[in-house]
């Protein structure tokens, strides 16, 4: 008896398999919070509220292009009359079109999802793509996406389950596409990837096999010249923009700031062991210690109650990163600073060139306080790209009774970043004393006035936000 050579079956999902339409959903609702927040209502509420209502709304509204938009708008309603306002019919309007534009804007195809199905292809494999939703919307995402030329059969439907996948049928032949002996579907855990590109040059796995055919070497040159353009493509257009420019996170745990702190703590212990010989200190060893004291732990203090400190997770190589690096060089020089008088006293140090070494070292670190400044600067005005063409905060102001980003970009704080400047033109200005007995005083003096002038500022923002 001769058996038919059972051929590879390849079932694709498309939402967010083949093409990306979360990051759609994303940057229409962190516009529409802010469209929520500019009108004054709690813009972490809303979004809450939104996600709750969009997933009861399937019920009744199934995937039509109207239920996201109008999970959007009740939840505005329903925060505006908890808070005893009345809905704005502009703000209405506006959170409406700004959801709607999820179904207007094209969902970009994933890296790699051509090349994997081209490479599916020269295998000789059958291919399907099973989608599920609205009719309208995802005849118009496949057309869109280019993808359908590669499918021996396309399907759009309502629900899927095992009957939907059982019933398919190709578009020439009179056979199924695939029984249950075949079938291996790509499901949603291959999304943003298309895996399959990586894994064409191992043998098929899950009791699928090829068909046994004199052009299978020629076929598997394709499919590796296929993967390997696959593997570089993804390396050009994935893999190093996000390495460049990882997606913004809030960070849960606080690591950076809970590193921070430990090392702060190792700084402070030198102080601390220093100022014990304090009766057997010269002037000169005491002033520089109090300057340091004052340095450190006026830092300690201002970075805790920094408005600018980010809370956002820190990932290679991201702003937050490079902020996390200027303070830990920041923390290299207050334990360097720490240092400077000698442990245990002997008297024996030379302390002709403390005061100016001193003085240097904290010229330094004002330097690192205007960078870690420039780069906070840098982070509120970052942009990346939204909905419609239009550019989103990339880092957005952080909700702080929620940690939730509001989707609104973040203020620059241009006045905390002039009172450094002024800060560090006064430490130079000390700095050119050299070794004169007023220079250490000085810098005291400069250090306390900054960081004094430093907690008005942030005080008066907090009592402004309150």
């Amino acid at each position: 008896m001769n058996l038919e050579p059972i051929r590879l079956a390849v079932i694709f999902d498309g939402d967010d398999t083949l093409w990306a339409t979360e990051p759609l959903y994303d940057r229409a609702r962190a516009e529409a919070r802010a469209i929520v927040a500019a009108a004054g209502q709690n813009a972490a509420a809303w979004e809450a509220l939104e996600r709750r209502l969009d997933v009861e709304n399937v019920g009744a509204m199934g995937y039509s292009p109207d239920r996201f938009p109008t999970s959007c708008v009740q939840a505005y309603e329903q925060i505006c009359r908890a808070a005893g306002a009345a809905p704005d019919d502009e703000v209405v309007r506006r959170i409406r079109r700004t959801a709607a534009s999820v179904f207007e804007a094209d969902a970009p195809v994933v890296d790699g999802a051509r090349e994997a199905l081209a490479a599916l292809r020269a295998r000789g494999a059958r291919l399907a793509l099973l989608t599920k939703g609205h009719p309208e919307i995802q005849a118009r995402r496949v057309a869109q996406s280019g993808l359908a030329s590669y499918f021996d059969i396309v399907e759009i439907v309502t629900e899927k389950s095992a009957q939907t996948i059982a019933d398919l049928r190709p578009r020439r032949d009179r056979g199924r596409l695939v029984d249950g002996r075949q079938q291996h579907a790509l499901g949603r855990a291959a999304r943003a990837r298309c895996r399959a590109a990586r894994d064409l040059d191992r043998r098929p796995r899950l009791g699928a096999r090829e068909d046994a055919r004199s052009s299978r070497g020629r076929e598997d040159d394709h499919g590796r010249a296929a993967v390997g353009r696959s593997r570089i493509t993804r390396i050009m257009t994935t893999l190093l923009p996000t390495a460049l420019h990882p997606v913004p996170e809030v960070d849960r745990q606080d690591t950076g700031l809970r590193y921070t702190d430990l090392l702060f703590g190792f700084v402070v212990r030198e102080i601390f062991i220093r100022l014990q010989n304090w009766p057997h200190l010269p002037a000169a060893a005491r002033l520089q210690l109090l300057a340091v004291t004052v340095m450190v732990l006026g830092s300690f203090i201002g970075y805790r109650r920094s408005l600018n400190r980010s809370t956002y997770a820190v990932k290679f190589f991201n702003l937050p990163f490079w902020r996390f690096v200027v303070d830990q060089l920041m923390l290299v020089l207050y334990f360097r600073l720490a240092v400077l008088t000698e442990y245990p006293w002997t008297g024996k140090q030379d302390l002709r060139g403390l005061s100016a070494h001193t003085a240097t070292l904290v010229l330094v670190v004002f330097v690192l306080y205007l960078l870690w400044d420039g780069l906070g600067a840098w982070m509120a005005s970052a942009r990346m790209p939204g909905s419609g063409g239009k550019t989103v905060p990339r880092y957005p102001a952080i909700d702080r009774e929620t940690n939730q980003p509001t989707g609104l970009a973040a203020a620059v704080d241009v006045p905390g970043l002039w009172i450094t400047v002024l800060a560090f033109v006064a430490v130079a200005l000390v700095r050119i004393g050299g070794n004169s007995g007023w220079v250490l005083p000085a810098l005291i003096a400069v250090l306390l006035g900054y960081r004094w002038i430093k907690e008005i500022r942030t005080s008066a923002a907090e009592t402004r936000h309150a």
